[in-house]
C-alpha cells in the first residue's frame, strides 16, 4: 500500500511539473503584446493583423483596392514598439495600451482599437 502512494505522489509531482513547464509567463507589457497576434475588421472591409516573432513584427492592413504590410525587426517596450521595415528601410513607430483581450495601438495622431486573436 505504501509504494502505492508512493508511485501515485510521484506521478502527481511529473504532471505539476509538466504542466508549469507549458505554461506562458507574461511580466509586462512588452511581453503581453508580443505574445499573441491581433486584429480588427474595420466596417468598410478592411482587415488589421499585428504579429510578433521573436525579434520581428509584421503589421498588415488589407481590404478590396489595397494592402500594406509593414515588417522588420520590432523593438518593443511598456508602452510602444518600432518596427524596422526591411523592405522600405523606413521606421515606425506605435504607442500601444493594453485593455485586457484587446490593444488600443496609435500612430502619427490616429489609433485603432485590435482584439487579441484566439490560437
Amino acid at each position: 500500500m505504501k509504494k502505492i502512494r508512493i508511485a501515485a505522489i510521484a506521478v502527481c509531482i511529473s504532471m505539476a511539473i509538466s504542466l508549469a513547464a507549458c505554461s506562458r509567463t507574461v511580466r509586462g507589457a512588452r511581453d503581453e503584446i508580443a505574445m499573441y497576434s491581433w486584429s480588427s475588421e474595420l466596417e468598410s472591409g478592411k482587415t488589421v493583423t499585428l504579429s510578433f516573432t521573436d525579434t520581428d513584427a509584421e503589421l498588415t492592413a488589407s481590404g478590396e483596392d489595397f494592402d500594406l504590410k509593414v515588417s522588420g525587426d520590432c523593438f518593443i517596450d511598456d508602452g510602444s514598439f518600432v518596427i524596422c521595415d526591411s523592405a522600405t528601410s523606413m521606421n515606425y513607430s506605435f504607442d500601444y495600451i493594453l485593455h485586457g483581450d484587446s490593444v488600443e495601438l496609435s500612430y502619427d495622431g490616429g489609433s485603432i482599437i485590435l482584439d487579441k486573436m484566439r490560437e
